[in-house]
């Protein structure tokens, strides 16, 4: 969908990091500019400098249940800190979890890392189909300047969205999003910016 930008998926695992290739492979997509890292991203200010990523994506990362291992989550403070530490000027973070209590952690842990919450729904898909909008009714999601989402395109798997300030909301929709979305499940998703660019 976008040529023009260069993306990067990072995986710890390398069988995990195979199905990926693997599915590249099979959908016949062009790597041109599409590369893969085998890297915990505990690692990742040792291999990104300050301002080099642009963006970063975390769809469904593993929810870590336990209390124990909290400080595994990517959203954790270590994490954040990580993260704000290699955005470049306008990056941003957008989460995507089918797991509430991931979710509740993790705005609060942006929060408390002094992170612009700029988007927030806890059910993306009937927000971006003009079903709601509250920003914490459950079931609709709004964008910090008040702006909402509705969907105007589905191309490819991803969904696109216009704001009603203009601004756009594009949503590509991930294996885990699609299955479970299809069982009914609601996807949450937030967008964030770290406290360096207000």
């Amino acid at each position: 969908m976008h040529p023009e930008i260069d993306f990067i998926g990072m995986e710890r695992y390398a069988s995990v990091l195979m199905k990926a290739l693997q599915g590249v492979d099979r959908d016949g997509v062009d790597r041109q500019n599409l590369r893969f890292l085998c890297m915990d991203a505990a690692a990742l200010t040792e291999v990104f400098g300050p301002g080099e990523v642009g963006k970063i994506y975390l769809n469904f990362p593993d929810p870590w249940p336990k209390k124990r291992h909290a400080h595994r989550r990517l959203t954790s403070g270590a994490f954040l800190d990580r993260f704000a530490a290699v955005l470049g000027a306008a990056g941003g973070l957008e989460l995507k979890t089918d797991n509430r209590e991931l979710f509740a952690f993790s705005l609060e842990n942006l929060g408390d890392k002094g992170w612009e919450i700029a988007m927030v729904t806890e059910d993306l898909h009937a927000w971006m189909d003009g079903r709601g909008g509250g920003q914490t009714t459950g079931s609709g999601g709004r964008w910090a300047d008040g702006g909402t989402s509705s969907r105007n395109t589905k191309v490819g798997g991803a969904v696109g969205g216009r704001r009603a300030d203009g601004g756009t909301c594009e949503n590509v929709e991930t294996e885990y999003e699609i299955k479970f979305a299809r069982k009914g499940k609601p996807i949450c998703k937030l967008v964030a910016f770290p406290p360096k660019l207000r």
